[in-house]
């Protein structure tokens, strides 16, 4: 992932973190996900807007024309871009990709189990849809725990 600050002559600048400022445009590539996002403070007279655009497709045009253009307006940002702010606002380490947040993914709970029966012989019984809908409940609640943050002394 690079990120740029893009000049009033339209020259791209290298930068190591996005400071948002409302009188600038940054360029920020994600070469993995093949996403150029555009990132434009509120107060960026169009020219510079057309500026980036235009840089932004040349770009898309070198890598065969299929990566995905995004701009996020300053305070209207979405989606993904949203979870990777705060990382952009820090800073990148480089050689590293921004991690973007998980997708929660369901694991349907099996309709049958295997359990052993008071006489002690294995059996086999199936689920009722309200012990399903328990289990899925109790994923979402896992899920949503906060992690403890690590001590570093």
């Amino acid at each position: 992932m690079h990120l740029f600050n893009i000049s009033e002559e339209g020259e791209l600048i290298k930068i190591d973190r996005l400071d948002f400022e409302e009188n600038n445009v940054y360029l920020i590539d994600d070469k993995e996900k093949n996403t150029i996002y555009i990132w434009v403070g509120k107060t960026v007279p169009q020219s510079k807007k057309d500026i980036t655009a235009e840089i932004a497709r040349k770009i898309d045009k070198e890598r065969g024309g299929s990566a995905k253009i995004l701009i996020m307006k300053q305070k209207r940002e979405y989606g993904s871009f949203l979870a990777m702010m705060h990382n952009l606002k820090k800073g990148l380490i480089p050689g590293k990709t921004i991690e973007r947040r998980p997708e929660f993914v369901f694991e349907t709970p099996p309709e049958r189990i295997e359990s052993i029966g008071l006489n002690g012989i294995p059996e086999e019984r199936e689920l009722k849809i309200e012990t399903r809908i328990v289990n899925w409940l109790q994923q979402i609640k896992d899920h949503r725990k906060p992690k403890p943050l690590k001590k570093f002394f």
